[in-house]
């Protein structure tokens, strides 16, 4: 392969080749695009982050099967989030609710 040619992604040498990949880069500097990506991370994209490479981590140490299982299914809470939080907005705890409020009754509860 002659590398002197100049390539599909443009350009004749590496520094082009770099400046273009770098260019591609340029939308992700828009402050919506930083705001919204750190929303993201403040909502709990960490966690699954978390989550998910501990799984790994489990399955390739030496962690047994069950334990392996346990994790999985601990996690289970998080991942079904979508059906169960609305009612922590929803459902009040009685007299938890009336003293300390509907989310913090529910944070104590949990």
């Amino acid at each position: 392969m002659d590398y002197h040619r100049s390539s599909p992604v443009g350009g004749v040498n590496g520094m082009s080749v770099l400046t273009d990949a770098l260019s591609g880069l340029k939308p992700y500097g828009d402050k919506r695009i930083v705001g919204t990506f750190g929303l993201g991370m403040a909502s709990g994209f960490p966690l699954t982050f978390v989550i998910s490479l501990m799984g790994f981590w489990l399955s390739y140490s030496d962690a047994s099967k069950s334990d392996v299982g346990l994790f999985a299914l601990i996690t289970t809470f998080y991942t079904w989030k979508f059906i169960w939080s609305p009612a922590i907005d929803r459902l009040p705890l009685g007299w938890i609710t009336r003293t300390f409020g509907q989310r913090r009754g529910w944070l104590l509860l949990i």
